[in-house]
């Protein structure tokens, strides 16, 4: 019989999903507001909107004692990993100092899912952060040039992730 999620796990995640999805609201408010970045917002809207309904509907199964296939939290929770990387990425990327919320998620998946989607999970975080310096935000290029540490700063704040 395969496993299923069970209902304390889910309670776990429907709390954890609500953190990152306010996580990634207020990536958007900082960067808007202290970065002073103008992100396009039909996009993030949209996607917010999509975590926040598949949220109602995951606690709703919990509520009604639902069973659901184990992969359904973790990949919920990976789609949350990429939300999350990419509201950063168009607010401010590592400069938004919401990017350590990656954490929550890591840390959420050793709580609920089980060692392979921690590492998945893991895995995919650690990418995220990579992927906002590797491809650097306007804002991170301007730092840079304003304050050349400013990149190996940052670099040894994704080792330290």
């Amino acid at each position: 019989m395969p496993r299923t999620a069970d209902r304390l796990e889910l309670a776990w995640l429907v709390t954890g999903r609500w953190t990152s999805l306010g996580a990634c609201v207020a990536a958007l408010a900082f960067g808007r507001t202290a970065l002073e970045i103008s992100s396009p917002t039909v996009v993030i809207d949209a996607a917010l909107v999509v975590s926040a309904l598949t949220n109602i509907a995951l606690y709703r199964s919990a509520r009604a004692g639902r069973t659901l296939p184990a992969k359904t939290p973790g990949l919920l929770l990976c789609s949350d990993v990429v939300l999350l990387a990419i509201c950063l990425a168009l607010a401010g990327g590592v400069l938004n100092p919401v990017s350590i919320f990656f954490i929550v998620d890591i840390v959420l998946a050793a709580l609920v899912l089980g060692l392979p989607w921690t590492w998945i999970v893991t895995a995919l975080s650690m990418a995220g952060y990579g992927v906002q310096l590797l491809a650097p935000s306007t804002e991170l290029s301007v730092a840079a040039t304003m304050h050349p540490q400013i990149g190996e700063h940052m670099r040894g704040m994704w080792w330290a992730f």
